[in-house]
């Protein structure tokens, strides 16, 4: 997670560097970090956590926040997570075919009608009994 601070209108990598650093002192050495942000991370950004983090540049990856969670594989397609990983485990990396799944994604956000749902149940007087429903 890289903070974004109004106050001093500035991103935070220390959470990040600290993270790291105590998974290295459990034996644990990243390849690739994957940042989730608010905001874009500029260039120095993603350079400071490379050096302080011991990745290369392009192993400093940004997950920025999206409306609907099945955005998220498109995010990384477009941050080249697939080939970076690849790459680490010295394999192939086919291009892939992400047209079914952008097709499903654009349905999600302009849906084509709208449906009304009933929900009966017998716990009615818990104001919260079928909240995990909803």
């Amino acid at each position: 997670l890289i903070p974004y601070l109004r106050a001093s209108q500035e991103m935070k990598t220390k959470p990040t560097q600290a993270s790291v650093k105590e998974l290295q002192g459990m034996g644990i050495r990243p390849d690739i970090i994957v940042c989730r942000s608010e905001y874009p991370l500029n260039q120095s950004i993603k350079d400071k956590i490379a050096l302080f983090c011991n990745v290369p540049n392009n192993h400093v990856l940004q997950n920025l926040d999206v409306e609907y969670l099945y955005e998220a594989p498109l995010a990384m397609e477009k941050e080249h997570l697939a080939q970076v990983a690849c790459e680490c485990l010295h394999l192939p990396c086919p291009e892939p075919n992400l047209t079914d799944w952008s097709s499903m994604v654009e349905a999600l956000r302009s849906p084509s009608g709208e449906i009304t749902i009933a929900l009966v149940g017998k716990y009615i007087q818990l104001h919260d009994a079928y909240i995990s429903v909803v």
